[in-house]
């Protein structure tokens, strides 16, 4: 016959529950397998970096996410939380189609492509 099971002085028990506690909590914030980096950013189980300050993350091809959105490609594009692209050559893309160029060229989606100052260039109609 074994002796009865020693029960768990109050104390511990409370301290445990709260231990408990914290690491749920915890693991809600940063999942299992997140490291703290000597830098203080936070190694995500998924290879995703998070900085320090909680502004960004990073994925391991190098791409950026800001809070707010915005993504930098790890070929500089960046994408804005509106859904426009910059790309590295100083042009735009715009979600309704429109491209503005550097030059101050622009192409509208149906074609149509101007000068800085409005004056059409071309009239390039897309397939329909």
């Amino acid at each position: 016959m074994l002796p009865p099971k020693p029960l768990i002085p109050p104390r511990l028990a409370e301290v445990l529950s709260i231990v408990d506690t914290i690491t749920g909590v915890v693991s809600l914030l940063y999942p299992l397998g997140t490291y703290l980096l000597p830098s203080g950013d936070k190694q995500l189980p998924d290879g995703r970096v998070a900085d320090a300050g909680g502004d960004y993350i990073t994925d391991g091809d190098g791409n950026v996410q800001y809070l707010d959105g915005t993504i930098i490609y790890a070929d500089g594009t960046i994408k804005f939380p509106n859904g426009t692209y910059q790309y590295t050559d100083g042009s735009y893309l715009y979600p309704d189609g429109t491209i503005g160029y550097p030059d101050g060229t622009w192409r509208f989606p149906d074609g149509t492509v101007t000068d800085s100052e409005g004056n059409v260039l071309a009239t390039d109609y897309p397939e329909l």
